[in-house]
């Protein structure tokens, strides 16, 4: 990695963050970045990052890269791109090895030069309202007009831009130009500058003109003359690939293998590695909007920093090991509680206190100094009492090989002690067994603690008691308090207890109840340390740490929660620190503002409140809408006179968590409700009615309860020249006019004719009728056609998102469930390459007629893609016999185009039975399941059907392990009840031999 200055992350007037302090993460082409180089970085006002590599122009938002290049852009034509500059008017200006482009809204255009060719873009920079454009000369383009004036074309290549306050800096090969605030340009002659080097990078660093160079680094004095820029005493000789002076003070230059991050005069770090592995290669370096740093490689592509106030200290700081369990506030430092001993924790290092014969084992749990400073240390097998400078006062035979989990000190000065093998009081002389004389159900005690009152609070594996006065009292009123294993205790300023569990989440004291927020609403059902902080209640837990808003914990509010520590899900040890771990007292501790939490991987040291400045809201963003494959970015787009199908794509650019990101939307004017998704980021929509509409898009991260701010975007569908209003409008005044002539003639010849008027008034009206009740059979066979897949003429997905709350609610109503059945035609693939799609097509629609004969009317058929089908049949009749019915309709078909088959067609089938009134359970993870049924239904050999049924003692996070076990570890789980064809089940349980990894 190469040299670093100590770093403390506790100091909280410590401003300077090194290199290796940072959060890293790369991302590549195995991320679908088009090319391993990325030579420049910007960000839109949208908060997009925009990467100029030299196998084209990307965008990303944190999940994705969308790639440009010649196919879909063909401005683009040139994929080595030099440099990427969004301007104020979020118009991206892009330079290549031949030229310059300009994408304005969706729409790339090239600016004329005239007769001269800019040849390779260098840098772009705007300066003055204009953008100026470092080439084979210095250009300026208006930003608006895209007019071209060529400022200088006498010295060769313009090598790099560089504002400076008033002034805009110009660099030559082996020269400097200077353009002022009212646009005069001028020469200048410089001084000092090495024979044989070349000017390649320029950049303002603290007032002065710092200059990049093939020899090294220089300053520009105010007489012209360059000088060597001396860093922590020592001159920069080698080539310069970068230079970038970010928000915080630091000049980062990059060296063709090597890294170096320079504070004021002084070289913070020198990074020689990434990983520790290969050599660094930057070329370009950005700050985004919410101060993250982005650095551009040669040959690792994509690289992001970010801080949040918080680190792992571990073996490098001075552990002998990393397992860190406990700790306790001791003057100017904090004691730390190892798997190999008791440690001294002061500014970002570790002291080794005790390890030896002093403690009954070198595991120390938990942590405690009493009311005279001495420490009590609770171990994995036993507990001893020590003085302040670490010498035996006390040591307890009859707790030998006791895991010791807690203690807490009351106010007649006798120390509780919570152990696996009961609850303890030592008086200073003797020590008893209190969980005998107080008959607590549990001999597990968790924890303990003393509130300000002087009460005692007792948890064990098996429910919470308090104790004042003499006598115990068990929660028996709270059925979650009385019986689960409970993980912690505090109290807030107000004298409001909480109370945390291993599986319940935690309960807060309000208005002398217990309020327990929805468990599904935290981020974890587990609580192993609180602290109040701000206003906030500070949670650690095995998923990480956030924090909720106090005010918001009380019944019929939304909870306010903000996550800090994400170490759950896809990006858990690639984008923050390990944390937390331990159950019990002192499993951390806030002192100074700064939060330090017990690791797996040593102490994870989190600043509170540089962890919350970095929390930022998700902003939904609508990237456009799609008709046959032409974009429509802008808002208030019509769409092409006859197409009705539409798909809008939406985002949200975040660079931490985005997979935590949620959304929904809606199309108003044609929805009736929001439609969530998690990570489908599209809304397809078919046969729309001609009309106006607003698709509306909101976000939230999945620990929020409130929905952003809704992004809209106007569309229109035009009417055909029949269903316009103004015919509507002539077809009415044809109508009066017809009637008015009707009453005319009718007045003139009523005595003669009055008997045949009235006859003919009365066809005219029945006619009228049949027209009205034609129209309303035309609109409702619209509705109808927007919910039905053309070719087999089942129902498609956009019925289910309509009718799927209706299906469930009936189902809730009939108080049986339904059974999602998913199919798939097998070798389907196989059948279309060999014979064609015409002949796919008619094995499609054939196998739809099955379905449709064997599947009762008011049960749902639903083409769900290709050739999957869905059937969510009620549960009130036998799946087994309805499966085998169709298996053997299937089998006994006569196909069309027989002859012609390779073999006859045959499905795989998956069927899970989804109840209503499941908790936490939705029927998308039913979906899940019967998706993966179908996985090993082909698995097994296909031609069959498998139905995989969760039992009644599954665990409660089953449908987090639904969504991303795969189906073989569902499958050994055990936690499922399985029926299907004979030959799948004797495939499954081959599966279920073998334990997966």
């Amino acid at each position: 990695m190469g040299q670093t200055l100590p770093y403390d992350v506790a100091n909280q007037q410590q401003q300077v963050i090194p290199y290796s302090v940072y959060h890293q993460r790369l991302w590549d082409t195995r991320d679908n970045m088009p090319q391993i180089s990325a030579v420049s970085i910007t960000q839109d006002k949208t908060g997009y990052m925009w990467v100029a590599t030299e196998g084209g122009l990307t965008r990303f938002d944190g999940d994705h890269f969308r790639n440009f290049n010649s196919e879909d852009t063909p401005a683009l034509s040139d994929p080595i791109l030099r440099t990427v500059y969004v301007d104020e008017l979020n118009q991206l200006w892009i330079g290549s090895t031949n030229g310059l482009i300009v994408k304005r809204d969706s729409a790339f255009i090239e600016p004329d030069f005239g007769f001269q060719s800019p040849g390779k873009i260098e840098d772009i920079v705007e300066f003055n309202q204009r953008i100026y454009i470092a080439a084979n000369g210095l250009f300026s383009v208006d930003r608006t007009s895209l007019a071209v004036d060529a400022i200088e074309m006498n010295r060769g290549q313009v090598t790099a831009l560089a504002r400076q306050g008033d002034k805009l800096w110009v660099a030559f090969n082996n020269a400097l130009g200077v353009i002022d605030s009212e646009g005069q340009y001028q020469f200048i002659k410089l001084q000092g500058q090495p024979q044989q080097s070349q000017i390649e990078h320029l950049t303002d660093y603290n007032g002065s003109l710092v200059v990049g160079t093939t020899r090294g680094v220089f300053r520009l004095s105010d007489e012209g003359q360059l000088t060597p820029a001396l860093f922590s005493g020592n001159p920069i000789t080698d080539g310069v690939e970068m230079l970038y002076a970010d928000s915080k003070g630091n000049l980062w230059i990059a060296c063709k293998q090597r890294l170096i991050q320079i504070h004021g005069n002084e070289i913070i770090e020198e990074v020689t590695s990434i990983d520790d592995k290969t050599l660094p290669w930057f070329v370009t370096a950005f700050e985004d909007h919410q101060g993250n740093l982005w650095f551009g490689s040669r040959t690792h592509g994509l690289q992001r920093l970010r801080y949040d106030g918080s680190r792992n200290f571990g073996v490098e700081a001075g552990l002998a090991e990393p397992y860190v369990w406990t700790f306790a506030n001791q003057q100017d430092h904090v004691l730390v509680g190892t798997n190999g001993g008791l440690y001294q924790f002061k500014q970002g290092r570790f002291t080794l206190l005790v390890n030896d014969d002093r403690l009954p084992n070198n595991v120390v749990y938990t942590l405690f100094i009493d009311s005279k400073g001495n420490i009590w240390a609770g171990t994995r097998a036993g507990a001893v009492q020590l003085t302040s400078d670490y010498q035996v006062i006390q040591q307890f035979p009859s707790l030998q090989n006791y895991q010791i989990n807690g203690f807490t000190e009351t106010a007649d000065g006798a120390i509780w002690i919570a152990t696996l093998k009961g609850l303890y009081r030592w008086d200073g002389h003797q020590l008893t067994n209190q969980s005998e004389q107080l008959q607590l159900t549990s001999d597990n005690t968790r924890a303990v603690f003393t509130d300000s009152a002087g009460q005692l609070w007792i948890g064990t594996a098996a429910g919470a008691y308090k104790y004042a006065n003499g006598k115990l009292n068990a929660f028996t009123e709270d059925r979650i308090l009385h019986s689960t294993s409970i993980s912690f205790f505090t109290q807030l300023k107000d004298k409001r207890m909480i109370i945390g569990t291993l599986q319940a989440g935690f309960a807060i004291e309000h208005d002398g109840n217990w309020y327990w927020p929805q468990i599904d609403k935290l981020p974890a059902e587990n609580l192993l340390y609180a602290a109040e902080y701000d206003g906030s209640l500070v949670v650690s837990n095995v998923k990480g740490v956030y924090k909720v808003a106090l005010a918001s914990l009380a019944p019929n509010t939304p909870l306010d929660i903000r996550v800090l520590v994400d170490d759950y899900g896809p990006e858990a040890n690639r984008d923050g620190i390990r944390c937390c771990n331990g159950a019990g007292n002192a499993k951390g501790t806030l002192k100074d503002g700064i939060l330090y939490l017990p690791t797996l991987n040593g102490v994870g040291v989190i600043n509170l409140a540089q962890a919350i400045d970095a929390v930022s809201e998700p902003i939904p963003v609508i990237e456009g809408m799609v008709i046959d494959n032409r974009w429509y970015t802008q808002s208030g787009a019509t769409l092409p006179l006859g197409k009705r199908n539409a798909r809008f794509e939406f985002s949200s650019p975040k660079f931490y968590r985005n997979s935590a990101l949620r959304f929904r939307y809606f199309l108003d004017g044609y929805d009736a409700n929001w439609t969530g998704t998690i990570s489908r980021r599209e809304g397809y929509y078919t046969n729309l009615p001609p009309g106006e509409y607003q698709f509306k898009v909101q976000t939230r991260m999945q620990e929020q309860s409130a929905w952003s701010t809704p992004t809209v975007y106007h569309v229109v569908v035009p009417a055909y020249w029949y269903e316009q209003n103004w015919m509507r409008v002539v077809f009415v005044c044809i109508g009066v006019l017809v009637i008015w002539g009707l009453i005319q003639l009718r007045m003139r010849r009523l005595e003669r004719s009055k008997a045949r008027l009235e006859s003919m008034v009365a066809a005219r009206t029945r006619q009228l009728d049949n027209a009205n009740k034609k129209l309303a059979e035309a609109n409702k066979q619209l509705e109808n056609a927007s919910l039905t897949d053309s070719l087999t003429g089942l129902r498609n997905r956009r019925y289910l998102d309509v009718y799927i709350d209706n299906i469930l609610a009936r189902s809730k109503r009939l108080e049986q469930g339904i059974f999602c059945i998913i199919l798939d035609i097998d070798n389907f693939k196989i059948l279309n390459d060999q014979l064609g799609h015409s002949v796919g097509d008619d094995i499609l629609v054939a196998f739809s007629d099955i379905l449709r004969r064997e599947v009762r009317h008011s049960d749902h058929i639903v083409r769900w893609g290709g050739e999957e089908f869905l059937i969510l049949l009620d549960a009130g009749v036998s799946v087994a016999e309805f499966m085998e019915r169709l298996m053997s309709a299937i089998a006994h078909t006569d196909w069309p185009h027989g002859s012609r088959l390779p073999t006859k067609p045959s499905c795989s089938a998956g069927v899970c039975y989804h109840h209503s009134g499941l908790t936490n359970w939705h029927w998308e993870h039913s979906l899940i399941l019967a998706d993966k049924a179908m996985y090993l239904a082909k698995r097994g050999g296909k031609a069959g059907w498998l139905h995989m049924q969760p039992k009644a003692d599954v665990p409660e996070d089953l449908r987090t392990d639904v969504t991303t076990c795969s189906a073989e570890a569902l499958l050994c789980s055990n936690y499922f009840d399985l029926q299907g064809s004979e030959h799948i089940m004797s495939s499954a349980a081959q599966i279920k031999g073998v334990t997966p990894t």
